[in-house]
């Protein structure tokens, strides 16, 4: 819910490929099976993604934050 100002997108464009990098860590590694219900979060910079399989036979869903936003 709501938008990224100018710069914090310019930053996420910067940290995603690490983000999914780690996220592709985690797949081959089995900490998260999109087969079986599961989340991780991961940390990248002042970033937080939590990807969360929700038992969905393929998918990950991903929601990615400044993570200042998390204490808020």
């Amino acid at each position: 819910v709501g938008a990224f100002s100018k710069t914090e997108a310019h930053h996420l464009e910067q940290i995603f490929p690490e983000l999914i990098k780690q996220l592709e860590q985690k797949l081959r590694a089995g900490e998260l099976n999109p087969r079986q219900q599961g989340c991780v979060t991961l940390y990248c910079n002042e970033w937080t993604c939590e990807a969360d399989t929700l038992g969905s036979f393929g998918y990950v869903y991903i929601s990615i934050y400044p993570s200042s936003a998390a204490t808020q």
